[in-house]
């Protein structure tokens, strides 16, 4: 049976859909029909966050949406706006800025890092794979035992570096979808 995961295809969307919705519905029965402009308007804010999280700068139209939501069903039920929805409506946004800068340096300090990483595995990948090779055909050539078994060491230790090297490279391919496929082939290529 196909997992619920693999039948949607974007639980993102799915997600943000409920919760946008869910936000809407407190909007208007809490605000509109019941009369309360404080407290529900705090579940905006796990909106806001999610949305940041997910989606980065663009949750500054989440905050745009909410604020004008917001006031107006103020204008609706008082024929003007009052100076609390007012800032109520400009922190939605405020902090959908915030929120949307914050995730994007974070994103963006994580790619720095998987490229420094990736960048790293790249030049120690080449030059392991070298020295094993050497390592090899002086082992061949050699007739001596004792030296034979100390390289046998160390092309073992080489071996180990690459085999982590490629795990490393491994996980980033998995992980990165923005890799391209050449780069992609090399970091997960055998020595």
């Amino acid at each position: 049976m196909e997992s619920l995961r693999g039948r949607l295809k974007n639980p993102k969307a799915v997600i943000l859909t409920f919760v946008v919705l869910f936000s809407i519905f407190l909007e208007y029965y809490v605000h509109l029909y019941l009369g309360i402009t404080i407290i529900y308007t705090q579940f905006f804010y796990v909106l806001i966050a999610i949305c940041g999280f997910w989606y980065g700068r663009k949750v500054v139209f989440i905050g745009i949406f909410l604020a004008i939501m917001t006031l107006s069903n103020t204008f609706i039920l008082t024929g003007g706006f009052s100076p609390d929805s007012l800032i109520r409506g400009l922190m939605f946004v405020l902090v959908a800025m915030v929120v949307g800068e914050l995730s994007h340096n974070v994103e963006k300090e994580h790619n720095a890092l998987i490229a420094y990483i990736s960048e790293a595995t790249m030049r120690v990948k080449s030059p392991a794979a070298s020295i094993k090779n050497n390592l090899e055909e002086i082992s061949e050539q050699t007739d001596d035992e004792d030296l034979k078994t100390v390289l046998g060491i160390q092309i073992k230790n080489a071996s180990q570096i690459i085999d982590n090297i490629q795990e490393i490279n491994r996980n980033i391919v998995e992980k990165e979808n923005d890799i391209p496929d050449a780069y992609r082939e090399f970091l997960t290529k055998n020595s």
